[in-house]
């Protein structure tokens, strides 16, 4: 296996919550794609990170917007992480809600969490970019149920920690 093989490998069992990435075009129109790679960079500014590969539309789209959501999903939303993980999948929009958010990135309901950001700089990291993102606006949904995660090439979901457990 090459070293790239096993990097992918070992990276699976790392477990994740899956996002949908989403921005505008110049031209209005919606683009999104299913992305386990972000994480938080600092409060104070409030900077995210997110990894898209060169190839992608959503990176395209939101190199010109300026602008991205982040949408973290519930563990319901599997079939919507799957609709946009297909490349130009245009119909992975269908049926989802979803509202712009202030710099007009799409947010979507139902989402444990929208994070909205402003593009602060990319930087080129072998096949991917790394995106990072000044947050200018959060979404909160207390009642999303589990969240979905991603283990093993595989999804799956997780509960609220703090919903007690009995122990007997």
């Amino acid at each position: 296996m090459s070293t790239g093989g096993a990097l992918r490998d070992a990276m699976s069992r790392f477990p994740t919550g899956v996002s949908i990435v989403t921005t505008r075009d110049s031209a209005g129109v919606l683009h999104g794609t299913t992305a386990n790679a972000l994480t938080s960079v600092s409060l104070d500014p409030p900077l995210i990170l997110i990894c898209l590969a060169h190839t992608s539309r959503t990176l395209a789209a939101l190199r010109t917007s300026g602008a991205f959501g982040v949408n973290l999903l519930a563990a319901d939303a599997e079939h919507v992480a799957r609709g946009f993980a297909r490349s130009g999948a245009i119909e992975a929009w269908d049926g989802v809600e979803h509202v712009p958010g202030p710099s007009g990135s799409p947010l979507f309901a139902g989402a444990h969490a929208a994070i909205e950001c402003e593009v602060e700089d990319v930087h080129p990291a072998g096949d991917h970019d790394i995106v990072l993102g000044r947050v200018v606006h959060v979404a909160i949904e207390e009642n999303a149920g589990d969240a979905l995660l991603w283990f093993r090439s595989a999804f799956g979901s997780a509960g609220d920690p703090r919903v007690p457990t009995e122990i007997t």
